[in-house]
């Protein structure tokens, strides 16, 4: 139980990653409050899961891309619990654009405005919100970015998620610096292909293809919203006390160049 009565933030917890760092932090003792945006079902049912696995949690309806909604959000968190301990920055606030896998010279000033700024605002802000709230408290705290692989390398159709993801990355380690005196520490966890389905064919068959080359191409294998959650118990426990402004490749070896006989 390295979490017992720390108390926690995940933004984006009703399902996939989200979930599965919820449910990981529950196990660990942890009071976990379970955000969501549109799926209060699912909400509901990551909220069953942690309970299970032996913590407390509660779900708090908010878009993490609006700052007063998730203004509440956080305050709800602290009249419930008492407190904020941990921080995970996990969800992607997108808006208002239709999206795909675009070309780089295909994406309009509109998907840009809509998928860049809100998502980076998210992470910049509400780990403001965070910051603050632990800084009152006292004792400290952990802020958890969840970036990307993508931050590392680019693929033909992720200009914009690529960029956004790295731009997280970057504003880990400035978190980190200027935190660090308040006892907060600030790090990132970059997950490779995670099957978030909940069940096949959810996502489409296009989905379900890059899962079947994830399981056959990545040298570990296609990764699970566990994985990354036991990550997380990492930096959020005392295990992770000599860590901050660093991201942590949770990638099955996806980024390790193939081998040659030659």
């Amino acid at each position: 139980m390295r979490l017992r009565d720390r108390v926690a933030l995940i933004t984006g917890a009703s399902r996939g990653i989200g979930r599965g760092i919820a449910v990981a932090l529950g196990r660990e003792g942890a009071k976990v409050g379970v955000n969501y945006n549109t799926h209060a079902d699912l909400a509901a049912e990551t909220v069953r899961l942690v309970r299970e696995a032996g913590g407390e949690a509660e779900a708090f309806q908010g878009d993490a891309g609006d700052t007063a909604q998730m203004t509440e959000v956080f305050r709800g968190v602290v009249e419930r619990f008492g407190r904020l301990d941990v921080y995970v920055n996990n969800a992607n606030a997108a808006r208002g654009v239709r999206w795909g896998p675009p070309h780089y010279l295909d994406v309009t000033e509109e998907q840009l405005q809509g998928f860049f700024y809100p998502s980076f605002k998210a992470a910049f802000v509400n780990g403001q919100l965070a910051a603050r709230q632990m800084i009152a408290q006292g004792g400290g705290g952990r802020i958890i970015n969840i970036t990307s692989v993508h931050q590392e390398r680019a693929w033909p159709w992720d200009s914009v998620y690529g960029s956004m993801k790295a731009a997280i990355r970057r504003l880990t380690m400035s978190q980190a610096l200027e935190l660090g005196p308040h006892g907060i520490l600030v790090n990132a966890i970059a997950p490779g292909f995670v099957d978030v389905r909940l069940y096949p064919g959810e996502r489409g068959e296009r989905y379900d293809q890059q899962n079947e080359r994830a399981a056959k191409e990545v040298l570990l294998g296609r990764g699970t919203p566990a994985d990354i959650g036991e990550a997380a118990v990492y930096l959020a426990s005392d295990a992770g006390r000599y860590v901050t402004g660093t991201c942590i490749l949770v990638d099955g070896g996806m980024l390790v160049p193939p081998n040659t006989t030659v």
